[in-house]
């Protein structure tokens, strides 16, 4: 791609006599009404020293005239508004008129370049160019007419004065299209974020020195958002991207908010918001630096990274919120009060599958399984609780953990000839031999075939017609009956029949990969084959939440009584099931962060 430059700031009245061309890649003018009165009405509330910041100009200069590749809509709606303040007489304090305004020609579009030509012509052809351009016009007059003369000296200062548009030139002009293409793709970096770190690195904000400090700092703030841990902590957006819209989780916590109603006329609302801090006065550049001071100082401490990220994974609490309660010397009380403002009274035992609160509850338990509370008479939280490891946010969204029953669900979840192949070679690779055993022979015969049926792809076969020939081989070794009698077979033998009140239950809930097995194969297997797949996966390196370790293994129970089969009823020698031993270690876990 053709280079594009920075040049310079550039003041709306420097494009006096100027001839831009807009050619016909460019898209037609699709400004709103409400867009343009937005415009007019942030000038007129403008009262700031400093430029008014606008949106990218990207030009290519030849043959004497500006071949606008970005910022058409823009530069024609100030085009619009300059002709507007004509027609209304604004230019009384100005030493020019719309006889010194900059043209716009159209490459394809004649009937726009002739209704931009002149005011009150005859047009062959109304089209859809000119219909907006007249209801642009309309919007402007609707609001100039109802302004008095110090308000329309004071529109007039601001647009001839200060309205200013950040100047890219691109260095070859035939690479228009092309750049054009990129640009509004989103493929090169004039994005919001880099427009913010364009204003801030301005003349207009930063002296030579200040600019070469800045840059430095700001690189080694995108170093530090590199790492997907610290990200998905400060956000629960977090996507595996290597990317500087990173920064905007900073902006938005360092800028002030803007209305409501303001945001939805924004292309680029962090951009505006900078625009808006600037011009009021705000130190952006020490906010922007303390507020990711402050995050980096909460990442480092173990006890804030692992309560904050609960907080912003787990529930509706905003970062800005925390940040706000950061400078408090009672940090750590307020973040455990935040915690257990959301626990609340419900009893946490009565949680149940389709309840929006149980995946975040058992992300809670699965972080509060690492917990230490010391003894100690101190009342500050840094002192009383504590945690070995941080809890990976990071890999539990990159792995798509979700809440998943422990034991087996209704054989009809597994739909497809191909899950019922995956589900009998897990049953076939995890179930203790013992059990195997105890499957009629029969069944296990036809388990055995099931499991060896492959076919050979053929040269030039896409993936479904592989699929479709590998489901009726399987087919042809059983039948979606027989498969139902074998997946029932397995339940009676590990003792995992449907019930769905205990089945739904959270002591019957754990958080579990889903990107091994998105399948139904993966949702319907027993106990003892998810166990194995977990110890796997633990013997492999690969990460799984504290919790769910506990879960498998049964660490909740002093001594348990069968470490291949959850036991939803009390066992017969007395012992209480294990869904009921579970909820009581899960409420208990929860429980520590109120000791």
């Amino acid at each position: 791609m053709s280079e594009i430059f920075l040049q310079d700031d550039i003041h709306i009245t420097d494009l006096r006599n100027r001839r831009f061309f807009i050619p016909s890649y460019q898209r037609g003018y699709k400004w709103r009404p409400r867009d343009v009165k937005y415009l007019i009405n942030d000038l007129l509330e403008y009262n700031g020293d400093k430029p008014y910041y606008m949106q990218p100009l990207v030009v290519a200069e030849k043959d004497g005239k500006y071949i606008v590749v970005d910022g058409q809509q823009r530069l024609t709606t100030f085009f619009l508004i300059w002709r507007q303040l004509n027609k209304y007489g604004c230019f009384e304090n100005y030493p020019f008129g719309e006889s010194t305004c900059f043209s716009l020609e159209y490459e394809k579009r004649q009937e726009s370049t002739t209704y931009l030509s002149f005011i009150g012509g005859e047009l062959s052809l109304i089209t859809p160019d000119v219909r907006n351009f007249k209801k642009a016009e309309e919007a402007v007059d609707e609001i100039l007419k109802n302004l008095d003369d110090d308000q329309i000296r004071h529109l007039e200062e601001n647009f001839f004065k200060k309205a200013t548009f950040l100047w890219y030139m691109l260095e070859d002009p035939d690479k228009g299209p092309k750049t054009f293409e990129q640009l509004n793709g989103k493929r090169i970096a004039l994005t919001d974020v880099e427009l913010c770190k364009v204003l801030l690195l301005s003349d207009s904000c930063s002296s030579i020195t200040q600019r070469n400090e800045r840059a430095a700092a700001w690189q080694n703030m995108e170093y530090r958002l590199h790492d997907n841990q610290f990200c998905s902590f400060i956000s629960k957006d977090f996507v595996d991207s290597h990317d500087q819209s990173r920064m905007s989780y900073v902006l938005d916590i360092a800028l002030s908010k803007m209305r409501e109603e303001q945001n939805e006329y924004l292309d680029y609302p962090l951009y505006n918001r900078l625009k808006s801090d600037i011009r009021n006065g705000k130190n952006v550049w020490r906010s922007f630096i303390q507020t990711f001071h402050r995050m980096e100082q909460m990442f480092d401490n173990t006890l804030y990274y692992n309560l904050i990220g609960f907080l912003i994974n787990g529930t509706s609490t905003e970062l800005r919120d925390i940040m706000e309660d950061s400078v408090s010397p009672d940090f750590g009380k307020k973040l455990v009060k935040r915690i257990n403002g959301w626990v609340g009274n419900e009893p946490l035992g009565n949680l149940e599958y389709n309840n929006e609160k149980t995946k975040p509850a058992l992300l809670l338990f699965n972080i509060l399984c690492d917990l230490t509370v010391k003894s100690t008479d101190s009342d500050k939280m840094e002192d009383k609780y504590g945690f070995i490891h941080r809890f990976r946010f990071d890999l539990m969204k990159s792995e798509k953990y979700d809440k998943e029953h422990v034991h087996a669900t209704h054989s009809q979840q597994i739909r497809s000839a191909i899950e019922w192949q995956q589900w009998i070679r897990q049953i076939r690779k995890y179930l203790p031999a013992d059990q195997l055993n105890e499957i009629k022979s029969e069944y296990s015969q036809i388990m055995e075939k099931v499991e060896k049926v492959s076919i050979t792809p053929m040269q030039g076969e896409d993936e479904e017609s592989i699929k479709k020939r590998l489901t009726e081989a399987i087919m042809k070794v059983i039948s979606s009956s027989k498969f139902e009698d074998i997946f029932n077979e397995v339940s009676r033998i590990v003792g995992e029949g449907d019930d769905d009140e205990k089945q739904n239950s959270i002591g019957n809930m754990a958080l579990l990969n889903l990107s091994i097995n998105r399948d139904q194969a993966y949702a319907a297997a027993p106990f003892a084959v998810k166990r194995g797949i977990i110890h796997e996966r633990v013997k492999q390196g690969v990460f799984v939440p504290k919790g769910t370790q506990l879960m498998f293994d049964k660490s909740f129970r002093q001594s348990p009584d069968e470490m291949y089969h959850w036991a939803k009823d009390n066992y017969v020698n007395g012992a209480m099931s294990d869904k009921d031993a579970f909820i009581d270690f899960f409420i208990e876990t929860i429980n520590k962060l109120k000791a």
